[in-house]
């Protein structure tokens, strides 16, 4: 995350899909090509794909890695999506990556339909993009920013709307009498 600083919120959001709790497969699936070396950090960046399982042969696997690694200074540093053969990144390629990930979470079989139908729309795309994340339970709601450290106080858990019960997808959705 140190090279995401100057990112925008969705760039770090993308970076981050996949957490460490899901392989973190959107991480593992970039690595740096070296340009003119004047826009990525050497020690920060990951060169050449996957990390090696065995720390005992570091030295030996340093030196085929850097074997590798050819600066060239007429092009720039540049980010390289290998999922994808020519390196760019699409999101067909990002979705048969997450297709093809035996630790991704089941679904039930409605939200994966509603998903499907849910791309389908013709609606802007941040609408789209909110009920994926719900579908998903993926939202801020206060309770999992509690869950998350965010929020420490258990009063501050608590519907913005009619402040009786702690703020979650169900709740806000379902139940508030407010929101009603």
């Amino acid at each position: 995350m140190e090279g995401l600083k100057h990112a925008s919120i969705w760039w770090r959001d993308i970076w981050c899909l996949g957490g460490e709790g899901y392989g973190n497969w959107f991480g593992s699936n970039i690595s740096s090509v070296l340009g003119d070396g004047k826009d990525f950090g050497f020690w920060k960046e990951k060169w050449l794909g996957r990390k090696t399982e065995e720390e005992e042969a570091a030295v030996g696997d340093l030196k085929l890695l850097l074997e590798q690694v050819q600066p060239c200074r007429d092009n720039k540093d540049r980010r390289r999506w290998i999922p994808n053969t020519i390196g760019l990144f699409s999101v067909k390629s990002a979705y048969a990556a997450m297709q093809d990930r035996s630790t991704l979470p089941e679904l039930e079989s409605n939200t994966l339909w509603a998903l499907k139908r849910l791309w389908r729309n013709n609606v802007r795309s941040k609408v789209i993009i909110f009920g994926w994340r719900m579908l998903l339970h993926k939202l801020p709601t206060k309770e999992d920013l509690f869950h998350k450290g965010i929020i420490i106080n258990n009063l501050e858990r608590k519907c913005i709307l009619c402040n009786r019960e702690n703020e979650d997808l169900e709740h806000v959705f379902f139940h508030c009498h407010v929101a009603k």
